[in-house]
């Protein structure tokens, strides 16, 4: 006719299996009596992140998605800075909504914050991602002087597994390095490049805008001639140096 109070410690719970215990009681004449008890785990996470970290690739679609992990959620899971989205699904363990960017852009590399609220105590569990836009950037001196030296640098942000080159719409053999360098350049070198990085974890290809290299100096009316940049007789002609 007396109770007995045991207590249990729950250590390393997830929002994967939450915490589940037993309790199991034997009284004297064999009997045997047990309550299993689910404590869920409350948090709120991102979903698709990559080494902890959550990339938008500059100009494509971009889906934001947050899981809120507990019991007793309300309906509603808030986003900030794009203000409150209906979930997708709702159970009583766990809710999720996405928020999708229709084309990335550089304002939208910031931070987004998910929270979900639960009913039973109004708490809040909150979550924050910056989002990390990967776009690609051709930077360089133009024009350069016939003779020069000029080195391009191509920036892809982050997560760059392969770097290549392109002179118009030729692939520059042996340019794999996030630079490309012409020593004694010449105005057959004159074009329009682009940097082309593959990403890692298969995040996708982007390519740069063209960078335009300009090449100046002195043309021989030799080399004029040589080149077929040939003038009748009395037609006035005019060089620019």
């Amino acid at each position: 006719d007396t109770a007995t109070v045991s207590e249990y410690t729950l250590s390393g719970a997830t929002v994967e299996s939450n915490g589940v215990a037993t309790c199991t009681v034997t009284y004297t004449n064999t009997l045997t009596n047990s309550v299993t008890i689910t404590q869920y785990v409350r948090d709120t996470v991102f979903q698709n992140l990559i080494s902890g970290k959550l990339y938008g690739m500059k100009g494509q679609q971009m889906v934001l998605t947050c899981v809120v992990h507990g019991d007793q959620l309300k309906a509603d899971i808030d986003w900030d800075p794009t203000g409150t989205t209906a979930t997708e699904s709702y159970t009583s363990e766990a809710t999720s909504s996405t928020f999708t960017i229709a084309s990335v852009g550089d304002a939208d590399g910031k931070d987004y914050t998910c929270s979900g609220r639960y009913q039973q105590d109004d708490s809040v569990a909150t979550a924050t991602q910056t989002l990390t836009v990967l776009k690609v950037t051709v930077t360089g001196t133009s024009p350069v002087n016939k003779e020069g030296d000029l080195t391009l640098t191509c920036d892809g942000v982050d997560a760059v597994a392969s770097y290549s080159w392109k002179k118009g719409d030729t692939t520059v053999v042996d340019a794999t390095s996030s630079t490309l360098s012409f020593t004694g350049i010449q105005f057959t070198d004159a074009a329009d490049y682009k940097c082309v990085v593959v990403y890692e974890h298969s995040l996708g290809t982007l390519e740069s805008d063209a960078f335009p290299v300009f090449v100046q100096g002195f043309v021989s009316l030799e080399q004029l001639n040589k080149a077929g940049a040939y003038n009748e007789i009395g037609e006035t002609i005019t060089l620019k140096g």
